[in-house]
């Protein structure tokens, strides 16, 4: 068997009459590794580092190289590490801006006044960022005009004289870090045409303002949120028919209530006694649709369900909706006027496991530059079995900002709608905290 042909061997190549060995994937530097280097590097400020780590109760939450319980918590669960507010080592994406030289520019440029960097060779290594300088973030209109919108490697052929931010992509383009590997490599927003960008948390309520002004304008965006090693669990529901204009009420149906029972008891027998709540926001969109697909189908109702209260991780989410969608597929078998091969692996959407994005409220979908004009609007809020919430309801009808708390699908603890969290799961258990 041939070197290139043995997966366990690094493939080989002649570069210049040197022998260069190519790892199919770079390893990340250990946890252990980047604490032992902010404790003992003195060109780095380790008091102003931030270490992010699963709490088996609360989830994902934050402490200093000061405050850090070293005892208590295992190294295993170090999601990421932050340079005050810049994430700049993260498990989950594999970036690591850290052992690589790279962190020396991000201080630099963040704040030139803590630079303490004393290695030349990693100050001046030409290979750090020479294609990608950082910007120093600037919030006054007249800068965001000079800003350069940052695209993946998939995306680079979008120019910026080509693309045109809608209002709300604008504000994040002219308040998000602007460090292009920070929003490439860990993006907080991605809008659908293609601009990346990472958004500091402190900036959540403020960008929250902004998304319900756009929401209440009725102008077009098309931003999607990217989400956080646990974010909230959301169900999307695509009920294709071959009759027009035929709109699908999940409500009437029972199928909402059928989902609440099985959220609750899905989740309580991964943990003996685990009360559940299955309280939900509901979105929904209905319209007459062409399929190139699903031939016969000439309507689409389009329905997305976010549990105010559960949690999840990209492992036990990705089994959760698979067993959801058996289930259906088992107890409903088939629905009125169901298109030939659309099947309840459809309806409940398995496939979109794969694409961790969520669509923001209120935005249109666009794809393959085709704007769609589906926009979802809000349904309301349903309890236990599926059962309609009137106060909550309107609450939420008279509150925008708040609704779109719970329509995030990110993380944030000290977002009210983080402060309601009953559950976190992780791929191996679930913990609950009281509520």
């Amino acid at each position: 068997m041939s070197l290139e042909n043995t997966p366990s061997i690094p493939k080989k190549h002649k570069q210049k009459g040197k022998v260069v060995e190519e790892e199919k994937k770079e390893k990340l530097t250990t946890s252990d590794s980047i604490i032992n280097r902010l404790k003992w590097d003195p060109s780095l400020p380790g008091e102003d580092f931030v270490i992010g780590y699963l709490d088996r109760f609360i989830g994902i939450i934050e402490s200093t190289m000061a405050t850090h319980d070293w005892a208590e918590i295992p190294l295993h669960r170090i999601y990421y590490f932050k340079y005050k507010k810049l994430k700049v080592w993260d498990r989950n994406t594999r970036m690591d801006n850290i052992s690589n030289g790279a962190i020396y520019k991000i201080i630099e440029e963040y704040d030139p006044d803590k630079i303490q960097a004393e290695d030349p060779q990693e100050q001046t290594d030409p290979e750090i960022f020479q294609d990608e300088p950082i910007n120093e973030p600037d919030s006054s209109e007249s800068e965001s005009e000079k800003r350069d919108i940052i695209f993946s490697d998939k995306k680079d052929r979008h120019s910026q004289e080509q693309y045109e931010p809608d209002k709300l992509e604008s504000w994040i383009l002219n308040n998000h870090t602007n460090i292009p590997r920070q929003s490439i490599d860990n993006p907080t927003h991605v809008s659908q045409k293609g601009g990346h960008y990472h958004l500091p948390e402190d900036l959540n309520a403020e960008f929250i303002q902004v998304w319900s002004q756009c929401v209440l304008s009725g102008k077009k965006f098309f931003m999607e949120e990217v989400p956080t090693p646990l974010f909230r669990l959301f169900i999307d529901i695509d009920i294709k028919s071959t009759q027009l204009n035929d709109k699908q009420d999940i409500v009437e149906m029972g199928w909402l209530e059928i989902i609440s029972r099985f959220t609750v008891n899905y989740f309580a027998k991964l943990k003996e006694h685990l009360l559940i709540d299955p309280t939900m926001t509901v979105t929904e969109c209905h319209t007459n649709w062409e399929d190139a697909v699903t031939k016969t189908a000439k309507h689409k109702s389009g329905y997305r369900l976010y549990f105010h209260s559960i949690f999840v991780d990209t492992i036990i989410y990705k089994k959760y909706i698979l067993s959801l969608a058996q289930y259906l597929e088992s107890h409903i078998q088939e629905y009125e006027n169901q298109p030939e091969g659309w099947t309840f692996l459809d309806v409940i959407d398995v496939k979109a496991c794969d694409h961790p994005r969520a669509r923001l409220f209120g935005s249109v979908k666009y794809r393959r530059g085709r704007v769609l004009n589906r926009r979802h609007s809000f349904a309301g809020v349903f309890g236990y079995k599926g059962a309609y919430d009137q106060v909550k309801s309107e609450l939420f009808e008279k509150d925008l900002n708040l609704m779109l708390q719970h329509t995030m699908v990110r993380y944030c603890g000290q977002d009210a709608s983080a402060q309601a969290l009953g559950i976190t799961c992780s791929s191996d258990k679930i913990e609950v905290k009281s509520v």
